[in-house]
């Protein structure tokens, strides 16, 4: 018992208490000043003073503290001797190093107060943790926000080192990239680009807005000319058919495919499968709001239902619950640097209009 680390947190703290008062002992009055806030979820008033008497007499009788006798009273002629004040206890150098090892250091810090040793070393002692972890200004918030964060405390000593080190790992930049607003919308735009995004996130910019007209790269001049031929072309996709020329007779178009008409429940109820599987999808992502159908239709292989209509029957339900709004289909514009097998495979024909992906972000209609 008669180790430091044996002691209770109160009785501690009286410990602590008096090592940093000094010459002067702390006066009752004092302790129940400085303890109580620390204590008040447990004991207050009487139980507070019965609590600290009873921590007290402990630590006399380990040898850490010591009641200092009163010196005689002087002599008196036919007076009754009054009992002579007793004075407050005092820390023994056997307390005092029991205090010091308590703390985990050798020596008081210079010029230490209660006040000092309170935001510093004793919640360090509390935490568990070094000495000096607590030390510097600010650090114990620094560290209570390492822990919210789930940075390691030894990894970050600051607010900003560990907000700079939580943010460098929510966004994947590395240790040695400038951290700054640019760095982080590159990192973003790369996560819009998903399995796309570039080596460089200083390039994701230009993709993102190359693959959203299908330009070969993001200058001015192939951008305008690819928004032209798009439009020349009728909107296809760039290398798709541009429409029939003027000098050649237009083929006959082919029989209609025999069409089935759901009930609107029904449909609903699909809508709401296909929906809820491409939430679930892990593979073909582009961004986190599109998703390849070809992928969607694999994830949906285990449901008979699903399984049994067949690709080509699952895309003209597909296109159907996009034309009643009941989900949203998207293009891929710039499907040649895509994955040319996702690209094939998920093409929905809808009137003029083709479709490569499902929409799993918010609505957009």
């Amino acid at each position: 018992m008669n180790d430091a680390h044996d002691l209770t947190p109160l009785e501690a703290l009286l410990l602590t208490r008096h090592l940093v008062a000094g010459a002067r002992p702390p006066t009752p009055a004092a302790v129940r000043k400085d303890i109580g806030p620390l204590v008040e979820d447990r004991w207050a008033g009487s139980a507070l003073t019965s609590m600290l008497e009873r921590a007290e007499l402990k630590l006399i009788t380990l040898g850490h503290l010591a009641r200092p006798e009163p010196p005689p009273a002087p002599p008196t002629r036919g007076k009754k001797v009054a009992r002579p004040k007793a004075l407050p206890v005092e820390l023994t150098p056997a307390g005092r190093a029991a205090a010091l090892r308590f703390l985990g250091v050798g020596e008081l810090p210079p010029k230490a107060t209660w006040a000092k040793v309170k935001a510093s070393l004793l919640p360090a002692r509390a935490m568990d943790l070094d000495a000096g972890a607590l030390a510097g200004k600010g650090a114990l918030k620094a560290m209570l926000l390492a822990k919210a964060l789930g940075v390691e405390p030894g990894e970050a000593a600051t607010m900003k080192q560990v907000l700079d080190l939580w943010t460098r790992r929510q966004f994947d930049i590395g240790p040695k990239a400038k951290l700054d607003v640019a760095a982080i919308q590159q990192a973003l735009a790369c996560r819009e680009l998903g399995e796309h995004r570039p080596s460089d996130p200083k390039k994701a910019f230009d993709l993102l807005v190359s693959r959203q007209v299908g330009a070969r790269k993001a200058d001015d001049k192939e951008l305008g000319d690819a928004i032209l031929r798009r439009w020349a072309g009728g909107g296809h996709e760039r290398g798709g058919p541009a429409g029939p020329s003027p000098d050649v007779a237009s083929p006959e178009p082919p029989p209609p495919e025999p069409r089935i008409v759901h009930p609107p429940g029904d449909l609903s109820q699909f809508a709401a499968r296909v929906k809820d599987a491409a939430m679930r999808c892990t593979t073909g992502r582009i961004g986190d709001n599109r998703v390849f159908i070809c992928r969607v239709w694999d994830s949906l292989q285990a449901d008979p239902e699903i399984q049994s209509m067949g690709l080509e029957a699952f895309k003209r339900r597909l296109a159907e619950a996009n034309n009643r709004r009941l989900l949203d289909l998207t293009r891929a514009d710039l499907g040649y640097a895509m994955d040319r097998d996702d690209v094939h495979r998920s093409e929905v024909h809808y009137l003029d209009s083709v479709f490569h992906f499902l929409w799993i972000g918010s609505e957009r209609h």
